[in-house]
């Protein structure tokens, strides 16, 4: 089970999928682009089954829905099974698509001040389990009280999170804001609202040999273009996870550096997929 070390989600093992009900202009196939604005969305708000597989028995650890409409009263359930026709079934689970975030006190372990039922408002819904060795899923999506279902991506594979604890670790997180602001003759302020995103740096100070191959990976066949998951605090489930969880490709990153007789270094830049 996921830990509170950083976390990389950066495999996607789902190969196909099909939906219940797609409209014509935004089918199911829509899941498997990286681009969140190209989305699926069914035809009504009736209880909806999203049905793939993967490109062979793989790792699943996790299941990530992104850029979504899913509300509050939503659940998700997923299903995870051996075979490609779904014989033998290997996981069930069901959550709450959207989950109710603390306010005041959240940071300090007190919990007073009640909860916010807007939850993650997500762009995103993301689940951590144990490892299983799966073919093929159900994914079952029941009771909005929004018109219809809306998914932008679906990701499922296994995640990547550094052997040790990293005792050094850390991040720095900003939203950049390319906004404009203009002084008039009169002497106000006009300001011409553009896009925000997020930004973070991480370092890794901790690494075994087993990272270093696995982030080795991540590189090589990411780069640059292909988005990811972070999830910092990935099962904090308030706040923090919120606003610590993004959707993002790498800008840059560091040389790998041996810092030890054991351990390597590794820092990484990353800028948010809206």
């Amino acid at each position: 089970m996921a830990n509170y070390r950083t976390i990389l989600a950066y495999k996607n093992a789902v190969n196909a999928v099909t939906a219940t009900s797609q409209q014509a202009s935004l089918p199911a196939s829509n899941l498997l682009n990286n681009q969140p604005f190209l989305v699926w969305r069914s035809t009504s708000n009736s209880d909806q089954i999203l049905t793939g597989n993967f490109t062979e028995l793989t790792p699943v650890s996790y299941l990530c829905l992104y850029a979504h409409n899913l509300t509050i009263s939503t659940t998700i359930r997923l299903q995870l099974y051996e075979e490609v026709n779904q014989a033998t079934e290997l996981y069930d689970m069901t959550w709450d698509a959207i989950l109710p975030t603390y306010t005041i006190g959240e940071q300090f372990g007190l919990y007073f001040g009640g909860y916010s039922s807007e939850g993650f408002l997500a762009p995103f819904t993301i689940q951590f389990f144990d490892k299983i060795a799966a073919r093929s899923f159900k994914i079952t999506l029941s009771n909005t009280t929004a018109s219809y279902y809306q998914v932008g991506i679906l990701r499922m594979g296994d995640y990547w999170q550094a052997e040790n604890s990293n005792i050094s670790w850390g991040y720095a997180v900003k939203r950049t804001d390319e906004s404009k602001q203009t002084e008039l003759e009169s002497g106000g302020i006009y300001t011409e609202k553009k896009p925000s995103w997020r930004t973070m740096s991480i370092k890794f100070d901790y690494l075994t040999k087993f990272d270093e191959n696995a982030l080795f990976n991540l590189l090589y066949d990411y780069g640059k273009s292909t988005p990811f998951l972070i999830s910092v605090y990935p099962i904090e489930n308030q706040t923090i996870q919120r606003n610590h969880t993004m959707f993002a490709v790498l800008t840059d990153w560091s040389e790998m550096t041996r810092t030890d007789l054991c351990y390597r270094g590794l820092s990484l830049s990353l800028r948010e997929v809206k």
